[in-house]
């Protein structure tokens, strides 16, 4: 389970879940950097009898603290590339692994999440699940149970099904799920049904709370990635882009009219006429001025930092490569200028005028 440091001395001490009940400290990862034995001594002071460290086979200064603070530490999330993309056929380093956690005395790893590049197809699915079934053998034989943890992206469909559903097809016996109930809502599904659906093949349980007020029913995951350019006049750029080809927004929300060379010749041509200056600007980040008209979030990668690596991030402004950031950023740009007093014309309503008066105190 997952949450805060809140006591759980509030259960009856012949509570049978009392012993059970553990924390992963990836959601305290921020104070363990800070202060690794004070935190783990909260978590016990707490309450909480066990707990699920991560970045195995690394972080065993994590696993050993916590043992001296009283906390067992049963299952630990570990460096899935060596179960999921296996270096050669007898699983090399992925046997290291479950030789570590055996000393360890581990009895669960679990396989917290899948990069880009595993999950783009079914066939991608299909193929981490065969990969991960001849893990969970090898870990079997050891006595070691290996876990699947879910995010929402195996949730999305794809071709008529979902990387989920090849997993729930796919897993033998001895590969298992822990199942995160917050990403499961996430996902706009419920998470009893799914729970239900998997009887007896669910290790563990993540357990999180949803912040009051915030609700991602109905949300959608996208991915999102960097893009750095050299611009006209030598200077780099790095750019965040959403990846919008994912979401498919009403024509409404995505029609954005620019406005017509023609407008632009009049223009020049009643500046010329009236003896006006012509300026340009150019709005740096113009996008991120307006409103996200979608209901989309991503989640944290390296880039964001280790602070927020990992963690859920609701797109609120009008992020490049979104189909309605166009759309989103002319809106916001229209009522700017309309601010200003100008008014749309009849011709061309992307051109806008206001009556001024010019130096020598003539109306124009």
């Amino acid at each position: 389970m997952t949450g805060s440091t809140q006591s759980l001395l509030a259960l009856a001490d012949d509570n049978i879940y009392r012993k059970n009940i553990g924390l992963q400290i990836y959601t305290l990862r921020d104070q363990l950097k800070a202060d690794l034995k004070g935190t783990l001594k909260a978590v016990a002071d707490a309450g909480y009898q066990q707990v699920e460290p991560f970045g195995f086979p690394g972080g065993q200064e994590m696993v050993n603290v916590a043992k001296d603070l009283g906390l067992d530490v049963h299952s630990i999330h570990f460096d899935w590339e060596a179960a999921v993309n296996p270096t050669d056929d007898g699983f090399s380093d992925f046997r290291k692994i479950i030789e570590k956690a055996k000393d360890t005395g581990l009895s669960h790893l679990v396989v917290p999440y899948l990069h880009d590049k595993d999950r783009k197809s079914l066939d991608d699915y299909k193929r981490v699940a065969g990969n991960l079934n001849k893990a969970a053998v090898i870990a079997k034989e050891a006595e070691i149970q290996l876990a699947y943890h879910n995010h929402s992206f195996e949730f999305q469909p794809m071709e008529e099904s979902t990387g989920y559903d090849i997993f729930v097809q796919e897993f033998g016996d001895e590969m298992m799920f822990e199942v995160d109930v917050f990403w499961v809502r996430a996902a706009d599904l419920d998470p009893v049904s799914l729970i239900k659906g998997l009887s007896g093949r669910i290790s563990q349980l993540h357990l999180k709370d949803i912040k009051k007020g915030l609700k991602l029913v109905g949300f959608q995951r996208i991915g999102c990635h960097t893009v750095f350019d050299v611009k006209m006049d030598f200077t780099r750029k790095a750019r965040f882009v959403a990846g919008g080809h994912t979401t498919d927004p009403p024509p409404c929300l995505t029609y954005a009219s620019v406005v017509s060379r023609e407008s632009v010749r009049i223009a020049f041509l009643i500046a010329a006429l009236n003896d006006l200056d012509v300026s340009s600007a150019d709005i740096g980040n113009a996008y991120l001025n307006a409103d996200c008209a979608e209901k989309i979030y991503t989640v944290a990668g390296k880039e964001f930092g280790a602070a927020l690596e990992g963690q859920v991030l609701i797109v609120t402004k009008a992020l490049y490569g979104l189909k309605s950031s166009g759309a989103a950023w002319r809106k916001h740009l229209a009522e700017s200028i309309k601010g200003l007093g100008f008014v749309s014309t009849r011709g061309d309503p992307d051109v806008y005028i206001r009556s001024a008066v010019k130096p020598t105190g003539e109306e124009y």
